[in-house]
C-alpha cells in the first residue's frame, strides 16, 4: 500500500508539473484576448463529453479496422488502438472487440483492454479517496 501511495504521489507530481506549465502557458496566451482560464475547461459536462467522444472514437476505429481486415486493406496500427484505450476509450474498445468480433483471438487485446480500464478506474477512485 505504501508503494502504491509513493507511486501515485510521484506520478501526480510529474503530471502536475507539466500540467501547470501547460496551464500557465495557455492562460498567458488567452488571458488578454478574453479567453477562458484552463480551469473552466475541466467541468463535469466537458469531462463527460470527452469520455463519450473517446469511447465512440475507439469503438468506430475497431469497426473500421475489422472492415479493412476483411477487405485486405491497410489497417489501423495496434498501438493506435491501445493509445485510444489509454486515453480513456476502454469501454468503447471492449465493446468494439465483442460487437465486431475483432481481435478476439489476440490475448493482448482481450486481456489488455479490460486491464487498462480497471487500472484507470482504480486510479480515478484512489484519486478521489486520497
Amino acid at each position: 500500500m505504501i508503494l502504491v501511495k509513493r507511486f501515485k504521489i510521484l506520478i501526480c507530481e510529474k503530471i502536475k508539473k507539466y500540467f501547470l506549465i501547460f496551464c500557465t502557458f495557455y492562460d498567458n496566451i488567452y488571458e488578454g484576448f478574453g479567453g477562458r482560464k484552463m480551469g473552466d475547461l475541466f467541468t463535469i459536462k466537458n469531462i463527460i463529453i470527452y469520455i463519450l467522444f473517446i469511447n465512440l472514437l475507439t469503438f468506430f476505429n475497431m469497426g473500421l479496422d475489422k472492415q479493412r481486415a476483411k477487405k485486405g486493406k491497410w489497417r489501423t496500427k495496434e498501438s493506435t488502438l491501445f493509445i485510444l484505450v489509454l486515453m480513456g476509450g476502454g469501454i468503447g474498445g471492449i465493446a468494439g472487440i465483442y460487437t465486431f468480433r475483432h481481435k478476439t483471438q489476440n490475448k493482448m487485446f482481450t486481456i489488455g483492454f479490460p486491464l487498462i480500464l480497471i487500472i484507470e478506474l482504480v486510479l480515478v477512485i484512489v484519486n478521489f479517496i486520497i
